[in-house]
């Protein structure tokens, strides 16, 4: 989907319901005749229960459309994300990030992004404090910026996009840990580390999770059981990429299934 929607280069924003396994998009249009091919163009392509429709609004409702639908939301025991235009919420040992809605996705209502943060919140920093997370595949920085604030000792965030790594930077430095997290572009086919990390944090295409899987294994730490998360995986494909990582000495430790998705945490047995 997100292909269709960057395209043209036009704005737009996704809302992802936490209840429900849908979503509404939003693409907004200077010209109308532009907006009428691109309407063409989504229902010969999208599935036909997919619903399209056009309005005109005025030319500054486009922005004020998010704050319709975006609201502060806790997304694990720990973790909440509330967008800039409302208060932090009140409560002691509560974890709060401040992400915007936009291209750049990862705001914590997408299930894969959702099952990230569970199982992040999950392992920091009880105990592991001192560990050190590499997020695969940042986007928004959302994953990062959560390990950050839990306490992670060293946060690195490497997306092959450049401009997913300049997004990151900026909602690092938003939410006050940019000194704390490492936003680099990084192509995944030829990552290599020095220091592999405690955790790592894949949340990306169960394809993408299996082709490269001995190189994402690769940058787990071996010592203490280093953990790696993975998402991004229908709840179908799981078993192909379970299967994957067993063969290089994982086991599954918890595995979260929001809809259709599965989030899953797993454990090096060669330490």
């Amino acid at each position: 989907m997100e292909p269709l929607l960057a395209e043209d280069g036009q704005r737009s924003a996704i809302w992802l319901s936490a209840d429900r396994d849908c979503a509404r998009i939003d693409i907004f249009y200077d010209d109308r005749s532009a907006a009428v091919r691109k309407r063409h163009s989504l229902r010969s392509t999208l599935p036909r229960q997919t619903y399209v429709a056009l309005r005109t609004l005025r030319q500054e409702d486009w922005a004020e459309t998010w704050k319709r639908h975006f609201h502060t939301q806790q997304v694990s025991a720990r973790i909440w994300v509330r967008p800039s235009w409302e208060p932090a919420p009140a409560g002691r040992g509560r974890v709060v990030i401040v992400m915007d809605p936009g291209l750049s996705f990862g705001t914590g209502q997408h299930p894969t992004t959702r099952g990230c943060l569970r199982l992040i919140d999950r392992l920091g920093p009880q105990g592991r404090s001192k560990a050190a997370l590499l997020d695969l595949g940042c986007g928004s920085g959302i994953l990062a910026i959560a390990a950050a604030k839990l306490g992670f000792r060293r946060v690195a965030a490497w997306d092959n996009d450049p401009d997913a790594v300049r997004i990151a930077r900026q909602n690092c430095t938003r939410n006050r840990v940019g000194q704390r997290v490492r936003c680099a572009v990084a192509d995944l086919a030829a990552a290599s580390l020095r220091r592999p990390y405690d955790v790592v944090v894949a949340n990306i295409l169960s394809g993408v999770l299996i082709r490269h899987a001995r190189t994402v294994a690769g940058l787990v730490s071996g010592r203490n059981r280093g953990k790696l998360i993975l998402s991004g995986i229908l709840n179908r494909q799981y078993p192909a990429v379970r299967k994957a990582y067993a063969q290089l000495g994982f086991e599954e430790e918890q595995a979260v299934r929001l809809g259709a998705w599965t989030s899953v945490c797993l454990t090096a047995s060669h330490a």
